[in-house]
């Protein structure tokens, strides 16, 4: 993660001859943005330590090579940074889910076929979407929820014919800090409350809020009885909701 940025180099030059591999899940920022940050050097020469820099996607392995140019004055390519010592490989690793795992969790399961049986029953005949994301400004949730409205505007045929499930897990410590006043918490109830006060009725509501964990067999149940799993991630990079 971001915050190991640094080690790369502090490792070097503790064991010269170590090999050091870096990856870092999230998203790398443009040069025009990480030009911003009065440590933007030592950032990019904290990374550097590493012989391997491995990153989620090729737009975030572009940007870090970039920067390195640009910020730096380094040689590079599309395979890595020339620095003043070595050659530093940056790799695309787009990590995926053991599918074979996932599949038997959720289809051999008792518990799991037990909670199918019981959505099912409870939404018998409407269309399930299902959300599961973290309550922060980059999961899109408010985003999610307007589009949802403009869907069920545009088309009214489809009022009191779709549920949208969203679940909120509580978000990281990053992310309290960063909506200490709960204004993220706040936009998502208001949201939910004019959505359901529109559109809903005293037998229904399009949607159904949940700020909470689930279990991994309450996910999948979930998964399961769900038509569509929609995810609106404004920005991201290793996305960790399939992995349950």
């Amino acid at each position: 993660d971001y915050h190991l940025l640094l080690l790369p180099s502090m490792l070097r030059q503790l064991v010269p001859q170590m090999y050091i591999s870096f990856f870092l899940h999230i998203p790398f920022p443009s040069s025009e943005l990480l030009r911003c940050l009065p440590r933007r050097k030592e950032i990019l020469e904290g990374a550097l330590g590493a012989d391997l820099i491995g990153f989620q996607s090729p737009s975030y392995s572009r940007h870090f090579v970039s920067c390195c140019t640009r910020i730096l004055g380094f040689p590079s390519d599309i395979i890595g940074v020339e620095t003043n010592v070595t050659k530093v490989t940056v790799g695309i690793f787009p990590i995926g889910i053991n599918a074979a795992a996932v599949e038997k969790a959720a289809f051999e399961n008792p518990l799991v076929d037990e909670k199918v049986d019981a959505l099912t029953r409870l939404y018998g005949g409407i269309k399930i979407i299902v959300g599961r994301d973290r309550l922060d400004t980059l999961r899109g949730v408010s985003q999610k929820l307007i589009a949802f409205e403009r869907f069920l505007a545009d088309f009214p045929q489809w009022q009191d014919k779709v549920v949208l499930i969203q679940v909120t897990s509580p978000t990281s410590i990053e992310g309290e800090a960063e909506d200490s006043g709960n204004r993220i918490t706040n936009k998502i109830s208001e949201l939910v409350a004019n959505i359901n006060g529109t559109y809903g009725s005293l037998s229904f509501s399009p949607i159904q809020h949940f700020p909470q964990y689930l279990s991994q067999p309450e996910y999948l149940a979930l998964l399961r009885a769900a038509d569509i799993g929609l995810i609106t991630s404004v920005r991201d990079g290793m996305n960790t909701p399939s992995l349950t």
